[in-house]
């Protein structure tokens, strides 16, 4: 096979049930273009990497496999993609998608390629996806009403979800000095989107291409909503990761920065049922905030109605 032009980037860890759909996505699609498939398995217990033999044996120019032999989650490794799956890549382009997400667009990469190639000030491109929360598809939040450059404040205040991980095509060439810091922290995704804006312009695709499993079993979202101390744990993290990120762009969205640092101290507040403070953090967010879903809410539903249903949903 020629050269690739896409590396199509992939982690997984005991996604049996999901891991197919994953795979068979990525080999749908139909490009004028040779791609690659580089997928890591984190010692999978379930079934996931006989799976992923399974198809390595049916595809072996396509399909790149990584396997480990002990767990590197579990022995403190972070920046999976950044250490093991990156390094790897010989396109030109990188696609991201975790195991338990898939595409369902057959030209999503041309479609993003084409952009890319005919626009080469711009680091990175996303688009739409579907939420699926169990079997059942949830409603369809548009980011906007049409396709368009994207500021890097949206990406900055959007937080993780606002770029769907599934829908990320970026340039080689962005990532290869990007600072330890950026790949060294609890997530990969949301760091990444931030530093690639900060290096050129950001499209955003007005197409639904992908699918997100949203509470499906061992995922991020389902430990966080699950555990009111490991939410509390992670949105540390998180406010640690926007110190970290606004020193790599070299402060210069420091007031960003700091408006989505007031989001995650409403949300610490809230779990700690320290609803004064909240109420505090509540007041400084919600007259400037345009992009995420849970602003939104509080505008149309007003404070002391969230404080009822934050009570009720702390003490379940």
């Amino acid at each position: 096979m020629s050269k690739p032009v896409v590396s199509i980037c992939s982690i997984t860890y005991n996604h049996a049930p999901y891991i197919r759909q994953c795979l068979d996505g990525f080999l749908m699609q139909k490009t004028n273009f040779p791609f690659e498939i580089i997928i890591n398995d984190d010692c999978s217990t379930d079934g996931t990497t006989e799976i992923i033999k399974e198809y390595v044996a049916k595809y072996p120019d396509l399909i790149k496999p990584i396997f480990h032999d002990e767990n590197q989650y579990q022995k403190g490794v972070r920046g999976m993609f950044a250490k093991f799956v990156f390094p790897k890549a010989q396109g030109k382009y990188i696609a991201l998608c975790e195991g338990d997400d898939y595409w369902i667009d057959p030209l999503k990469l041309q479609k993003q390629v084409d952009f890319m190639d005919a626009h080469p000030d711009y680091s990175m491109c996303f688009h739409e996806n579907c939420r699926l929360i169990g079997d059942v598809f949830g409603k369809e939040h548009f980011r906007y009403k049409k396709s368009q450059t994207v500021p890097i404040e949206d990406v900055i205040l959007g937080g993780g979800l606002f770029c769907p991980t599934a829908s990320l095509m970026f340039s080689v060439k962005y990532i290869e000095n990007v600072p330890s810091s950026v790949f060294n922290l609890h997530v990969g995704d949301y760091p990444l989107q931030i530093y690639l804006a900060s290096k050129g312009k950001v499209f955003y695709m007005h197409d639904i291409m992908c699918v997100y499993r949203f509470m499906s079993e061992n995922s991020w979202t389902f430990r966080t909503n699950k555990n009111m101390n490991f939410k509390l744990d992670v949105i540390n993290k998180e406010l640690v990761l926007l110190d970290i990120m606004n020193k790599v762009t070299d402060n210069k969205y420091n007031g960003v920065f700091e408006q989505r640092k007031n989001l995650y101290l409403f949300y610490q507040y809230l779990g700690m049922e320290d609803f004064s403070n909240a109420k505090k953090y509540w007041q400084k967010i919600h007259r400037r905030w345009r992009y995420t879903t849970p602003i939104s809410y509080l505008k149309m539903n007003g404070f002391n109605k969230i404080i009822k249903i934050v009570k009720r949903v702390v003490r379940c």
